[in-house]
């Protein structure tokens, strides 16, 4: 038998290990959203950087498009083949026309070279407008072409001197931004607006980060490159990173969960089954130890009364042979019935077992089981009373089980009872079969003892009374049997005020309730 300090140990420390595995599961999810967020903070930053980046390099090359067509260095078809780089949007003047350029072999084949090394140095890179920029303003051949110089410094002041509003093409910095998120990996729904800065609006912008728990606002400098500082920042803020977040985590997440409800109902079925093991083997002991008594109880009474019988005297009195007699055959008898319990719990158990099913009427299997049953209810000065009420009683069972199953109800009617018993056998039909009431006037059950009572090697508690003989088979056996033939058996009862068993039986099995 499983000993009790032992089991609650053993659940104590499966419970901490569960919950320990459980606390890390959490643990480690919890990380993983925070580097998800730690992550996202650092693709949101780059990306803005990228973005302001791209915007500033498109005005360079739209000033430097605007300075070679007034220096006509060359014609617009030509310009575009060599000024415009991959993963940059063109702007609008990409597709002015700039008539009257003619072509200059120097400028040509040197801004064919510097956008070549652009493309070769900034590969990886999304800032290739500010890298051909800074190329631009570094390459002796085409800054000797003063006029195309002077042009485009002029452009580049002519363009900071004007509002950020005239300077951002909108159009082409909301498609700056979807390519750059995108090349990012970033799909979390935004808005962007363009502020001109101050303490407050930095104030502002932590306030609302620190309100949202997490970094949602991200905010670039425009035109960083600008001698005289603009003041002006584009501003991103993502509406709801959490998707983002459990997307990217989403098959560590179902895992964990999964690891975590099974590691749950692992937990719950092993205790559950450890304690019914226990209940289980202190059940079977104390049927063991139950059984022990029960047989030797008749055996020695048996064993007197025989050796009684070999007394001389005793043979000469007939009246106290015949009660000897009597004496070894209620006991031989009482002895048999225990066995039989045994057997037939024994014999439900195999495999194999089948019910021999033949016609046979209800009533009459009811006579029987009381003509069986008249000795011990004499004995007991007990009351039968039997009310025939079904019309339609024939069916389809096994009768030596049948007549066992009410055999056992009668014998617990009597025996769980502390004063003159009072049994009540009543049949009545429903449209599909019959059901017998078995009533009496016993101890009774709580709610708590009518859901074990069918349960093998459950006997219902009798207080201070402990001659109530059994093994706790009997009802197990009535429940079982009841069950093959196709139907059921249920109990109504109160403590004190007795119980009522309802058997009820299909007319063919084939009708099952």
């Amino acid at each position: 038998m499983l000993n009790l300090t032992l089991l609650r140990t053993l659940v104590v420390v499966i419970g901490i290990s569960l919950f320990t595995l459980l606390a890390v599961q959490f643990y480690w999810l919890n990380n993983a959203i925070r580097l998800e967020q730690l992550n996202f903070v650092s693709l949101a930053n780059n990306a803005i950087s990228d973005i302001t980046k791209r915007m500033e390099g498109q005005e360079a090359l739209d000033a430097l498009y605007r300075a070679a067509a007034r220096t006509e260095m060359r014609n617009s078809d030509k310009l575009k083949d060599v000024v415009m780089t991959p993963g940059l949007p063109s702007g609008n003047l990409a597709n002015d026309q700039m008539p009257g350029m003619r072509e200059t072999p120097m400028g040509t084949s040197r801004l064919n070279q510097l956008n070549l090394s652009v493309m070769s140095q900034a590969s990886g890179s999304t800032d290739t407008g500010t890298a051909f920029l800074e190329q631009l303003l570094g390459d002796k051949n085409l800054a000797s072409n003063r006029n195309l110089m002077v042009e485009f410094v002029k452009e580049i002041q002519s363009s900071r001197q004007r509002s950020i509003g005239d300077r951002i093409n909108l159009t082409d910095l909301d498609s700056v931004i979807r390519q750059v998120l995108e090349t990012y990996g970033i799909t979390s729904p935004y808005k962007y607006e363009l502020v001109k800065a101050d303490n407050a609006f930095f104030k502002k912008i932590a306030q609302e980060n620190k309100q949202a728990s997490a970094q949602q606002v991200f905010f670039g400098k425009l035109f960083p490159s600008d001698l005289v500082p603009t003041h002006s920042y584009l501003v991103l803020r993502f509406v709801n990173q959490q998707p983002y977040f459990f997307r990217n985590i989403a098959r560590q997440l179902v895992l964990s969960l999964l690891a975590i409800i099974l590691l749950g109902l692992s937990f719950f079925m092993l205790v559950t089954l450890l304690f019914r093991q226990k209940r289980l083997s202190e059940l079977k002991t104390d049927f063991i130890n139950n059984m022990t008594h029960e047989l030797k109880t008749p055996i020695a009474t048996i064993n007197l009364a025989s050796e009684a019988l070999f007394d001389s005297r005793i043979s000469e009195s007939p009246a106290t042979m015949v009660r000897y007699n009597r004496i070894i055959y209620d006991e031989n008898q009482r002895l048999k019935d225990h066995v039989d319990r045994i057997l037939n719990i024994a014999l439900l158990e195999k495999s194999g077992f089948t019910l021999r099913y033949h016609q046979l009427d209800l009533h009459a299997l009811l006579d029987k089981v009381i003509d069986q049953s008249e000795l011990r209810i004499n004995q007991q000065h007990a009351t039968l009373t039997i009310r025939k009420e079904a019309n339609r009683t024939t069916l389809m069972a096994d009768e030596m089980h049948l007549i066992n199953v009410f055999t056992n109800l009668i014998d617990n009617a009597l025996k769980y009872t502390r004063q003159q018993p009072e049994i009540t056998l009543r049949t009545s039909n429903t449209r599909i079969g019959v059901s017998v009431f078995v009533s009496d006037n016993g101890i009774g059950m709580s709610p708590g003892q009518i859901k074990k009572v069918f349960d093998k090697f459950y006997r219902v508690p009798t207080g201070d009374v402990h001659d109530v003989k059994g093994f706790g088979l009997g009802l197990a056996y009535v429940k079982t049997i009841i069950e093959l033939h196709g139907g059921y058996i249920q109990v109504v009862s109160e403590p004190g005020k007795g119980s009522t068993f309802e058997v009820y039986l299909p007319f063919e099995q084939n009708k099952l309730n």
